[in-house]
C-alpha cells in the first residue's frame, strides 16, 4: 500500500498536477499540495511527539527529493516556506495553530523556511569510508535576518518523554543522508540541546547543552526507531537511544528487538564523507 502511495504521489507530481514556483538557479518552491501528499506517507507513528520530530521532518524531504529526481535525475533545489510547511502539517493532524506542538509552532511563528540541494555535486566531494549514499541532501533552515526576530529560539517540551531543553539558531545546517533503511544527518550546525529528565538526563551534569553534530536512525519492522546520536561539548560523546512509535523514548538500544546485533553494527559502522563546503559548486 505505502508503495502505491508513493506512486500516485509521483504521478501527481510528474503531471503537473502539483504545481512547482520556477526561481532562480533553478530553483523550485514545493507546493503545499505536494507537501501534504509528503506528509500523509508518514504512517505508524505520532507525528505531534518531538522525538519523533526530526524522523517526520526528515523522511518527508527524503520523499520530495526523490519525487524531485525523478522530474530531473542530476538534482534539484528545493525551496518549502514556513507557511506551507506548517498550514500542510495542521491540515495532515487535524490540529489547530493554537494545540500545535511547540517544534512546529516556533519556525513558523520565526518564519523559518527550509531548502533542500539534491545535486550530488554540491553535496558530496568523496565517500572517504563506508557506504555510498542512496539520496544526499545539503539541507538549510533559517528565517530572516530581522530586528523583529531574534538569532535563536529555545523550548522545553513537557509532553516529551523524556524532557527535552532544544535550540535552534537563526541558520542551522546539515547534510541529510539515507543508505537503505538508515537516515544520518551529519555536519549538523545551529542546532543543541539536551534532556532535562528521564533516562538521559545525567548527560545535563557534564555536558550541559550540547551541540548536535551527527546522527543515525533505523527504522525497525516493528515502527521502533534505533537512533545513535553523536554530540559535541567539551569532547565528542555518542549514545544509542530507542524511540517508541507514540514518542517514548529509551537509553540505549532495546534487547528484545529483532536483529538487535546487526543494528548495533550498522549504526555503529564507520562513515567518513568528504563534503563540499555549503553554497560552492
Amino acid at each position: 500500500m505505502l508503495g502505491c502511495q508513493r506512486r500516485i504521489g509521483l504521478l501527481l507530481v510528474t503531471t503537473g498536477a502539483m504545481v512547482w514556483g520556477q526561481g532562480s538557479d533553478g530553483e523550485r518552491r514545493v507546493d503545499r499540495s505536494e507537501l501534504l501528499a509528503a506528509m500523509r506517507l508518514q504512517r505508524g507513528y505520532d507525528v505531534t511527539a518531538t522525538p519523533n520530530g526530526a524522523r517526520f521532518k526528515a523522511m518527508v524531504m527524503l520523499e520530495l527529493a526523490r519525487w524531485a529526481r525523478e522530474r530531473d535525475p542530476e538534482g534539484s533545489l528545493l525551496t518549502i516556506g514556513h507557511e506551507d510547511m506548517f498550514h500542510a502539517y495542521l491540515e495532515l493532524t487535524g490540529l489547530s495553530a493554537e494545540r500545535a506542538p511547540v517544534f512546529v509552532r516556533l519556525p513558523y511563528q520565526h518564519r523559518q523556511d527550509y531548502q533542500l540541494d539534491s545535486h550530488r555535486a554540491r553535496v558530496i566531494k568523496t565517500v572517504v569510508k563506508g557506504p555510498h549514499p542512496d539520496l544526499a541532501l545539503n539541507v538549510k533552515e533559517w528565517w530572516p535576518d530581522s530586528p523583529d526576530l531574534p538569532d535563536k529560539y529555545s523550548y522545553v517540551d513537557e509532553k516529551s518523554t523524556p524532557t527535552l531543553a532544544m535550540t535552534c539558531r537563526r541558520v542551522v545546517t546539515y547534510r541529510l543522508l539515507q543508505f537503505g533503511d538508515m537516515v544520518v544527518h551529519d555536519e549538523i550546525r545551529g542546532l543543541s540541546g539536551r534532556p532535562t529528565s528521564g533516562p538521559l538526563g545525567f548527560l545535563t551534569r557534564f555536558l550541559g547543552e550540547a551541540n548536535a553534530s551527527r546522527s543515525k536512525s533505523i527504522v525497525t519492522t516493528a515502527g521502533v526507531v534505533v537512533t545513535r546520536a553523536e554530540v559535541k561539548k567539551v569532547f565528542p560523546f555518542a549514545r544509542n537511544v530507542t524511540i517508541y512509535p507514540d514518542g517514548r523514548t529509551e537509553d540505549g538500544l532495546r534487547t528484545t528487538l529483532a536483529n538487535m546485533s546487526s543494528l548495533k553494527a550498522q549504526l555503529e559502522q564507520e562513515i567518513r564523507i568528504d563534503y563540499v563546503p555549503f553554497g560552492r559548486p
